[in-house]
C-alpha cells in the first residue's frame, strides 16, 4: 500500500510540474508515468507472487526482484530529472533579468539535480525493494 502512495504522489509532483505546459508535453509526460506505473507495479506484484517472497520465498526471487527495480528506477529517474531540468530553464527565464544571473542558476541547480540523482537510484530501492536480502 505505502508503494502505491508513493507513486500516486510521484505522479502529483509530475503533474504540477507540466500542469502549465503545451498539452502534447503534458499528455505524454502523464501518459508516460501512469503507463510505467502500471507496468511497474503489475511486474513487481507479479514476481512477489511467482517467487512467493512475502512467505517461504524461492530462490532467485529476491535477484529477481531487485533487477526489476533497479531497471525501473532509471526508468523514473532519469526523465524525471530531464523533466525538472527543462522546468528549471524556464524559471530561470522568468525569474532573472540578467545572464549571468540565469547561468548561475542553471549551473547551481544542475549541480544540485546531479547530486540528488546520485543517491536517488538507492532512495529509489529502498523504498520499492526494501531491506531483503
Amino acid at each position: 500500500m505505502f508503494k502505491i502512495l508513493v507513486l500516486i504522489a510521484f505522479l502529483i509532483v509530475v503533474y504540477s510540474l507540466v500542469h502549465s505546459e503545451r498539452k502534447s508535453i503534458k499528455l505524454t509526460a502523464l501518459f508516460y508515468f501512469i503507463l510505467l506505473s502500471i507496468v511497474f507495479m503489475a511486474g513487481s506484484i507479479s514476481i512477489s507472487t511467482e517467487y512467493n517472497l512475502h512467505h517461504n520465498p524461492v530462490d532467485g526471487g529476491f535477484g529477481k526482484h531487485f533487477d526489476w527495480v533497479s531497471t525501473f528506477s532509471y526508468f523514473y529517474i532519469i526523465p524525471f530529472f530531464f523533466l525538472l531540468v527543462y522546468k528549471l530553464l524556464k524559471w530561470a527565464q522568468q525569474l532573472f533579468d540578467k545572464n549571468w544571473q540565469k547561468a548561475s542558476f542553471v549551473v547551481f541547480s544542475i549541480i544540485l539535480i546531479l547530486g540528488i540523482g546520485f543517491i536517488s537510484p538507492f532512495i529509489f530501492v529502498l523504498i520499492f525493494y526494501g531491506f531483503a536480502p
